[in-house]
């Protein structure tokens, strides 16, 4: 079976892959996705497609960090009626849950494990496919948007104690460093 995504994810696709030299309907149809996708945020397209595109854009443009580019622009509104949900939580906590909760309904190749002890609240990213681990582009992207969502919920100056990856942060010097520097 085939995992998929809603296309919001590629909503700023367009952008950031302009701001670093490439074509994106180029990109696009070499990483084997509809064009139609970037007008139709609820259209599902196979996470490996997306996978592949995040990785192709990363090594064609060598920016490392395109997948935190991406996430940095998004916001709950990408996440649907997901991001609905999050949002009418009265908690941050209740949101984080909610969003573990309806997370497949996004995307049904995710999966958020959220463990509390005393003030600290862990949250465990999945993502499921056909290697042992994801791509480094997709777990970027994945985790900058949860952390966008988290900073829009709890108030911009929000930062993660701990982000735990099994590779080295980006070299970078934007935006993006405020969720790296936990790295």
């Amino acid at each position: 079976m085939t995992d998929l995504v809603r296309s919001a994810g590629l909503s700023y696709y367009p952008e950031i892959a302009r701001s670093v030299g490439l074509d994106p309907k180029q990109m696009m149809r070499k990483a084997r996705l509809p064009l139609a996708c970037l007008d139709k945020p609820d259209t599902p397209i196979a996470v490996a497609g997306l996978r592949r595109l995040l990785e192709l854009s990363a090594e064609t443009s060598g920016a490392e960090d395109f997948g935190l580019r991406l996430a940095e622009r998004g916001g709950l509104t990408n996440f649907g009626a997901v991001g609905l949900i999050v949002r009418e939580q009265a908690t941050v906590g209740e949101a984080i849950d909610a969003f573990s909760r309806f997370i497949h309904i996004h995307h049904d190749g995710m999966r958020l494990d959220v463990a509390r002890d005393r003030q600290i609240v862990t949250v465990t990213l999945h993502l499921r496919g056909r290697r042992p681990s994801a791509p480094r582009q997709a777990i970027d992207m994945a985790l900058g948007s949860i952390h966008r969502i988290i900073q829009s919920l709890h108030g911009q100056n929000w930062r993660p104690q701990e982000v735990q990856l099994h590779y080295p942060p980006p070299r970078i010097a934007s935006a993006t460093a405020n969720f790296t520097a936990a790295a």
